[in-house]
């Protein structure tokens, strides 16, 4: 559940005899067909607060009343899924942090994982892969890496790939010395990563009709 809606999180847990009993649902759950364990967000507090009433659980993904439902893509993939919590109960020591505190926690474990989301030696893989791609693949009997268009395009792709992995490697050295604050850093490495992406991902779709298209032509 993403952080700009959880104040407004409908999912409940009441501790009823030492036990968490949660009710409710919890969407866009990365992979939980193949999780043994789960995290949730949940409102513990009723009265309290809309971002003090929520609280941190740990949840196995056997216990009885869970039910997941896959969220297929145009891809016919379900790489998130729906999550359905009725009368769910677990020990009350499956709280991370205190009650209410799952604000402050939600917040300081998706500074961690939104950087994780976009590794940069992910990145520079499908770098190395495209300019294979273009170095050996010829148009006219030349590589497509000759090609002044595509070149220029991959060139200005490449330095920002490298100046994203300098700023990762920033962010690895600020984590290393206690009392520095990553979470906007890693932020911000989400957001490029994702960028480069999608400038990656593009320029090899528009290379490989490049080629498409000029080994038609030749076929006609």
């Amino acid at each position: 559940m993403q952080v700009v809606i959880l104040p407004s999180l409908q999912t409940k847990a009441e501790l009823i005899n030492g036990e968490w009993v949660i009710n409710g649902q919890k969407i866009w759950t990365s992979t939980a067909q193949y999780a043994h364990m789960m995290f949730c967000l949940v409102r513990t507090e009723p009265d309290a607060s809309k971002h003090a009433g929520i609280s941190y659980l740990l949840i196995p993904m056997d216990t009885p009343g869970i039910e997941i439902r896959p969220l297929v893509d145009m891809t016919l993939k379900a790489g998130f899924n729906e999550v359905f919590f009725t009368d769910v109960k677990i020990p009350e020591t499956n709280i991370v942090g205190s009650r209410g505190e799952g604000w402050a926690v939600a917040n300081a474990t998706l500074g961690h994982e939104r950087g994780s989301l976009a590794p940069p030696d992910a990145i520079m893989s499908r770098l190395n892969m495209l300019l294979e791609l273009m170095q050996q693949e010829t148009l006219d009997g030349k590589p497509l890496s000759d090609d002044s268009i595509y070149r220029d395009r991959l060139m200005k792709i490449q330095a920002k790939v490298m100046a994203f992995q300098s700023h990762a490697l920033r962010i690895l050295s600020a984590k290393l010395n206690p009392g520095q604050d990553v979470k906007i850093g890693k932020m911000i490495q989400k957001y490029v990563g994702t960028e480069l992406r999608h400038e990656l991902e593009g320029l090899a779709i528009d290379v490989m009709v490049k080629l498409e298209s000029c080994t038609r032509i030749v076929r006609i």
